[in-house]
């Protein structure tokens, strides 16, 4: 758990520090670096996957810190790519960290078209020397696991069974709303259940929907520095179509060496739910440096919103509606969350149109995913509501002495049928 949290902490800090290098607002990097310390993930697969996150934005730090010195002609300025590098393998978790070197070299291909020509040997040095330094540190590690890989036992990973993994239709709308069949973990009716192939754990990740329009204003209008928004949108719309099985790009990914091999759908979630953030954060710095949007980009940011979700929503409908009927508790969790984030949303679009309580709108932008995190496994708890009403109403808990003692009669497991001639 301690661990847990500290990934976090570092995620948060290094986040932060990449966007306000990149000359973005305190504000602003605050809400990038919050939105990427509370990322789903964390709690999707809280395990060995999250050991690499807090090093995705510190490499992008790292390309930063190698494009300033470039253009300054200075020495150095490749240190944060070589720690960056070296703790995102000694992570022990190989796809998560080759992943986010994709994501980095995107990121890396837009700080060349920032540059001088001239300068772009003397930038691609400063990368390869980071990079060389910091597989040599690995290598006491690098050299047994690459000794070991062609014997061993790798399980999917050996064959084509993921070269054409995607998505399942019902876990595309958990992107935006990951309550739309009530508490995370909850177990689907039996008569569909085989539509939700893997469940949750499938997901990659997921935004918010105030946060997903704040990224999609961040295209509808130009800052006034030099930002990846384009590169992040191209990036973002291959995932999304290599997720949804779309041929072009299943093809185009498993082309990439080793991609083909590895779990892509699952574990591609931090890399791209962190371009999101990046884009959220342009958007919120365009906010508070340019102002309001036109009412006709503003309608075009409502529109784009909702052709997303709808594009999401509409094709499962039939298979929500038929859980929600089996399963009523779950259609009052889902839409007691969707008020909330309607209604956030609702007061971004006003203050894109008239900008007036700047600080409220990111203390709710920030609410949302701590909110999020904070009743994944509480809603519907009976611990979380006997602890509200011990906090709320000052009723102190049952002691120990009063639960119930266990029938040992009553069996756990389900009895043999009895086989009738």
């Amino acid at each position: 758990m301690f661990l847990r949290v500290l990934m976090q902490i570092l995620c948060g800090l290094f986040a932060y520090t990449l966007l306000a290098e990149m000359g973005l607002r305190r504000a602003t990097a605050i809400l990038g670096g919050a939105l990427y310390s509370l990322s789903p993930f964390f709690f999707l697969s809280p395990n060995a996957p999250i050991y690499p996150m807090p090093f995705l934005p510190l490499l992008l730090l790292g390309i930063e810190c190698a494009a300033k010195a470039a253009r300054a002609r200075r020495r150095m300025g490749w240190s944060l790519v070589t720690v960056a590098v070296a703790y995102s393998i000694l992570g022990g978790f190989p796809e998560l960290a080759y992943l986010d070197g994709l994501f980095a070299g995107v990121w890396a291909a837009w700080r060349f078209t920032t540059l001088p020509r001239g300068l772009w040997l003397r930038f691609a040095g400063k990368l390869c020397l980071g990079v060389v330094v910091a597989l040599g540190i690995c290598a006491p590690l690098l050299m047994p696991f690459l000794e070991y890989l062609p014997i061993a036992n790798l399980g999917p990973h050996g064959g084509g069974l993921l070269m054409q993994m995607r998505l399942g239709a019902a876990l595309v709308p958990l992107q935006f709303f990951p309550f739309l069949y009530g508490p995370l973990n909850s177990e689907p009716p039996a008569s569909i259940a085989a539509a939700f192939d893997g469940g949750w754990v499938r997901v990659p990740s997921w935004v918010t929907a105030s946060v997903l329009m704040l990224a999609i204003a961040s295209l509808w209008r130009r800052g006034v520095r030099p930002q990846p928004r384009y590169f992040l949108l191209f990036w973002i719309v291959l995932w999304e179509a290599r997720y949804l099985g779309f041929e072009p790009a299943t093809w185009f990914m498993n082309r990439v060496p080793e991609l083909a091999t590895a779990d892509i759908t699952r574990f591609s979630g931090p890399m791209l739910a962190f371009s999101v953030f990046v884009l959220a954060s342009f958007g919120l710095d365009d906010y508070l440096e340019q102002g309001a949007l036109s009412v006709r980009r503003l309608w075009g940011v409502v529109a784009s919103v909702v052709a997303i979700i709808s594009a999401a929503i509409i094709p499962v409908l039939g298979f929500v509606f038929s859980w929600w009927h089996q399963k009523p508790s779950d259609m009052h969790v889902a839409c007691a969350v969707a008020v909330p984030a309607i209604l956030v949303s609702l007061y971004l679009c006003r203050e894109l149109k008239r900008p007036r309580h700047k600080y409220i709108l990111l203390t709710l932008l920030v609410i949302g995913p701590f909110a999020s995190s904070c009743i994944r496994n509480s809603v519907g708890s009976a611990v979380a509501r006997s602890m509200w009403r011990r906090f709320v109403f000052c009723r102190p808990m049952p002691a120990r002495k009063e639960l119930p003692a266990w029938d040992r009669s009553i069996s756990t497991f389900p009895r043999p049928m009895a086989l009738h001639p």
